[in-house]
């Protein structure tokens, strides 16, 4: 674990005393484990969620994080939420969501960046 929080500070991924974390899995997790200790080497903030894992964007909303340590599981539940409202819309909405999808692959496909 030691070796892992020093790993980090060797990174392009800076953390500093201005960070905050919304924590929202458990600290039994090892990923959250490495993030709380990295975060309190540094002198970060670390903010609690509601407890309800539905209503995490609002704590998002209130706590304006910096750093958001993210498992799969979420990052699914999130594609799919966006997804599906991309699905939904419809005329000018469509268009414009469609064009901006395919610009910002062309420009990741051809230059790597985002």
């Amino acid at each position: 674990m030691t070796s892992t929080i020093v790993a980090v500070e060797y990174t392009d991924f800076a953390l500093n005393s201005h960070d905050r974390h919304v924590s929202f899995l458990p600290l039994s997790h090892i990923f959250e484990r490495v993030i709380y200790l990295s975060l309190f080497a540094v002198g970060a903030s670390i903010c609690y969620f509601g407890g309800d894992v539905l209503k995490i964007k609002e704590d998002w909303a209130l706590f304006k994080p910096t750093i958001i340590a993210i498992v799969p599981r979420l990052l699914t539940r999130i594609y799919a939420t966006v997804k599906g409202l991309f699905d939904q819309a419809t005329g000018l909405k469509k268009s414009l969501i469609s064009n901006a999808l395919s610009s910002k692959l062309s420009a990741l496909h051809s230059s790597g960046s985002t």
